[in-house]
């Protein structure tokens, strides 16, 4: 069996925002004065870097940085949710055999962001644990939405350039037509279509 595909990204996303909000968190309390100006530069700087991989910080300098940013003043919340982050990468970074494993290593990764007393992580770790089924479903059988929200992001699109239509019977048609939908022969496809009250106005 392969790793979690699509879904992944979605649920690591879910992570990711919250270890970001806990720095956000730190830099509001940070007091704005000279002593402690330093201390918010380096916590800004290190935003992207926290929520990379560990080994996928290559040079020196960036891995200073988010040390640097660990040990501030009052990071604790920062440092635990980062390393729960970390381990969240080599979850979805492994190789399962079966469903059982994967939902025994997630089950232990969800106790442990609980017990970090981090108020960002308890809460994604509560969302990750109501879902943990369609994830778990997401990697078994390698199914997700993400053809359906392929095409709604498309139809969306086609409503914002067209600035809208008079009647879901347009919208339709303009959507087969983009869509690759063939078109039948002799029968062209309108792009606009009065409504009945605009037709009885005019004639």
């Amino acid at each position: 069996m392969t790793r979690l595909g699509t879904y992944e990204f979605h649920v690591a996303k879910l992570v990711t925002e919250a270890v970001d909000d806990v720095r956000r968190r730190l830099t509001r309390t940070i007091e704005d004065d000279i002593d402690h100006k330093e201390q918010r530069r380096i916590l800004r700087k290190a935003a992207k870097l926290m929520l990379t991989r560990k080994d996928m910080l290559k040079r020196q300098k960036e891995r200073e940085c988010v040390r640097c940013s660990l040990e501030s003043i009052g990071a604790d919340d920062l440092k635990r949710a980062y390393l729960a982050l970390q381990l969240f990468f080599e979850w979805s970074d492994t190789t399962f055999e079966s469903r059982d494993d994967m939902e025994t290593v997630l089950k232990r990764w969800i106790s442990i962001a609980r017990r970090t007393d981090v108020p960002e992580m308890r809460t994604v770790s509560n969302t990750i644990s109501r879902r943990k089924t369609y994830i778990l479903n997401a990697w078994e059988y390698g199914r997700t939405n993400a053809i359906a929200e392929s095409l709604n992001r498309q139809i969306k699109d086609i409503i914002r350039t067209c600035r809208g239509f008079m009647s879901f019977a347009a919208l339709r048609r303009r959507c087969l037509l983009v869509l690759g939908h063939k078109r039948e022969p002799n029968k062209p496809i309108p792009l606009f279509t009065r409504s009945d009250k605009r037709k009885e106005g005019a004639s």
